[in-house]
């Protein structure tokens, strides 16, 4: 899985900052984002690698700066082919608690692969998600299930 949710943050002047989405809040607002890759069963969220978004208003040629890269470029910038060795490693240590993520890694090896490919986020759909459970707790012993579809549906 890919996710560039992000975390809001005052101020403009700390790298990486600016006005962007924000797939944690659900809007758009001043904050940081990192694009991150992950693997999960399902019941737990391994990060495998991280890197932070920074916006274009921080380069000097703005989007046309040869070193300025998109959210979708630095999803594509993570290397699949240093997965095995990393996970050969990582067997050969005394890491335990790392030896079942490897095993789930491998079983899903493909998908895995597929994820460090793709330039689909899950992003906008975590934040949508944020935001039903918002609502979901504002009416929590008021409201009715219609009235929650209503909020859901007719909400911003």
């Amino acid at each position: 899985m890919i996710d560039d949710s992000g975390d809001r943050k005052d101020g403009t002047a700390t790298a990486h900052v600016g006005r962007q989405w924000l797939g944690r809040l659900g809007k758009t607002d001043n904050g940081i984002v990192t694009v991150t890759t992950v693997w999960t069963d399902g019941r737990v969220y391994y990060p495998l690698h991280a890197r932070p978004y920074t916006p274009a208003r921080h380069f000097a040629r703005g989007r046309s700066d040869l070193a300025f890269r998109t959210k979708p470029q630095l999803m594509r910038d993570h290397r699949s082919d240093l997965l095995p060795t990393w996970m050969d490693r990582v067997l050969a240590d005394d890491l335990h608690a790392l030896h079942s993520l490897v095993s789930g890694l491998r079983r899903d090896i493909d998908a895995v692969t597929a994820a460090f490919s793709t330039s689909w986020s899950s992003g906008q759909v975590e934040g949508h998600v944020t935001r039903v459970k918002l609502l979901k707790r504002t009416g929590f012993g008021r409201a009715n299930l219609d009235l929650l579809r209503r909020r859901v549906l007719h909400s911003p």
